[in-house]
């Protein structure tokens, strides 16, 4: 399987849970197989299952310089993610997959 980079964005992560954007990885001309999400400028908590994250409480903590990937259309489009202080994160997301 050869991937390549599909789609790229940026998204800023404030006190309202945020979302991949679905009409990025979601086209006619390419099959998102999984993100690469880099955290910068600040903490956030995420989940990957639907449920809401939650400052101080509920999600993974992920710190500026962490990296994760999120793989499927489903964790992909279930991914939530909200600051854990009062500075917003940037999320520098990178798509993977296949033309179609």
């Amino acid at each position: 399987m050869n991937l390549k980079a599909v789609a790229r964005e940026t998204i800023t992560v404030a006190d309202t849970a945020k979302t991949l954007t679905t009409a990025t990885y979601v086209t006619t001309t390419f099959q998102t197989l999984f993100a690469r999400i880099n955290v910068t400028t600040a903490q956030m908590r995420a989940t990957f299952d639907g449920t809401a994250p939650v400052a101080s409480t509920t999600g993974d903590l992920l710190n500026p310089s962490d990296t994760i990937e999120v793989w499927g259309t489903a964790d992909l489009g279930n991914f939530k993610a909200i600051r854990e202080g009062s500075t917003s994160a940037v999320l520098q997301v990178t798509y993977f997959g296949l033309p179609l």
